[in-house]
């Protein structure tokens, strides 16, 4: 038994510090895009790209990740993926242009949507009872927290100057996780024998990728581009690109075969709506950091440490209201100070409040989102058959990582366009009020027990 503990204890360790690394990397660029513009002479405008490209490659293959993980094997995918992750990484930190750095996010981010599926997949097939448990909330804990402490490092390290690096030591430093992670994978992860058919539905993933593609780079781009007619002619076709990839999943299912997207996932109690309110919560969670970010910087001329340490209240409250949320669930109250916070946060601006002023809203908005994030894990993925864990968590991540990339990609183009903090702190207080719209259904489906 107590073997056993350790085991799953060792493979808690190793997909949680994975988790944290992609988690983290989709920040980290924020606190030092002055630094690294200076650096690589190179505008704000074009920078943006290291953030977008990043999450956009990170969102386009999450669900491919996590069916290719269903057939070929989660452990497999997981090394693959942390290995390319790890490399990257390496190259990012040495980048020489900003061109480059840009093609490098992108492999990072391929690589995370290779490994971060196989994590919940990990948990849900090999971790049992309050054993699992502990995982998600340990895994909501990383989801809630890893942006937050990504800008927080970075900031201290751009500060720190170490060597002279400036900001490559933020990149840099992934490198001796990702081979300990490595490390952990090859030893700790068990092998287990894929149970789905080994079918790829190529036709559904890129009609997939097509869809998300064409309606992100132009939200991403369209601002800083001036918004030329093709932007406008790739949002139109995104519509049929998306319908047409639900259409098909719809009928490849229905032939007996494993779609990429089984349609059946949708029928699973407190799925949808527990995606739809993890999409919405962290997605304005993303964009209110990452204009906050911005303006403190450029507006109040904060350095890039203060920046990223005034986001320190956020992570504390949010650790001690998870922890909180293990012992109590209070889902609908969570959601609740969420909203609050950001209320908080628009009075703030509209009275010309500082960065310090924010602090409260900090701390309100962290406290929500620790009591809410782990409860609406649990509950969505609660109910998935085995043999969809990989599709499921695919799905899920997506739908966060599609939350985060268009939170931060509208909240650049509200924040950019009106010159407005508080018309930004509007659209965040406005994704919050969604996000607890969503709630009284999620908490139809049950929590984990086993």
């Amino acid at each position: 038994m107590a073997a056993e503990r350790r085991a799953g204890g060792l493979v808690a360790c190793t997909t949680m510090a994975a988790a944290f690394l992609a988690m983290m990397d989709s920040s980290i660029v924020n606190v030092a895009l002055y630094s690294i513009g200076a650096d690589l002479r190179a505008p704000l405008s074009e920078l943006g790209m290291a953030i977008s490209g990043y999450v956009l490659c990170y969102g386009l293959f999450l669900i491919c990740g996590g069916r290719l993980g269903d057939i070929y094997g989660h452990r497999r995918l997981f090394i693959i993926g942390v290995a390319g992750f790890t490399a990257a990484s390496a190259c990012c930190g040495l980048a020489p242009s900003a061109e480059l750095l840009i093609a490098l996010r992108c492999v990072q981010g391929l690589s995370a949507a290779l490994f971060f599926p196989q994590v919940l997949s990990i948990i849900h097939t090999t971790l049992h009872g309050a054993e699992r448990e502990r995982a998600l909330g340990v895994f909501g804990l990383v989801i809630g927290l890893a942006g937050v402490v990504g800008q927080v490092l970075t900031g201290v390290l751009v500060h720190a100057d170490v060597l002279g690096l400036s900001w490559r030591p933020a990149f840099l430093l992934n490198v001796p996780i990702g081979l300990a992670v490595l490390a952990g994978a090859i030893f700790a992860l068990p092998k287990r024998t894929p149970t789905a058919q080994s079918e790829v539905d190529f036709a559904g993933a890129g009609l997939l990728a097509a869809g998300m593609l064409l309606c992100g780079y132009p939200l991403a781009e369209g601002r800083s581009l001036g918004w030329p007619p093709w932007c406008f002619a790739m949002l139109a076709c995104a519509i049929p690109a998306l319908a047409g990839f639900w259409f098909w999943e719809r009928r490849f299912a229905s032939s007996g075969r494993q779609p990429l997207a089984n349609p059946v996932l949708w029928r699973v109690p407190g799925y949808r709506p527990g995606n739809a309110a993890l999409l919405t919560l962290l997605g304005g969670n993303a964009a209110f950091f990452f204009v906050m970010v911005i303006q403190v910087q450029g507006a109040m001329g904060y350095s890039p440490l203060t920046a990223g340490l005034l986001l320190t209240p956020h992570a504390i409250a949010f650790g001690l209201a998870s922890l909180a949320a293990r012992r109590f669930e209070a889902l609908a109250l969570g959601c609740g100070l969420n909203v609050l916070g950001y209320a908080i946060a628009l009075a703030t601006t509209l009275f010309g409040g500082d960065g310090l002023a924010l602090i409260p809203a900090l701390v309100v908005t962290g406290a929500g989102q620790g009591m809410s994030v782990m409860p609406l894990l649990s509950r969505t993925l609660a109910k998935v058959p085995a043999e969809h864990s990989g599709t499921a968590s695919g799905v899920l991540e997506t739908a966060i990582q599609l939350g985060i990339s268009f939170g931060i990609t509208v909240m650049a183009l509200v924040y950019f366009s009106s010159g407005a903090f508080a018309v930004s702190m509007a659209f965040s207080l406005g994704l919050a009020v969604v996000a607890w719209l969503f709630v009284p259904r999620a908490w139809q489906a049950p929590a984990v027990t086993g």
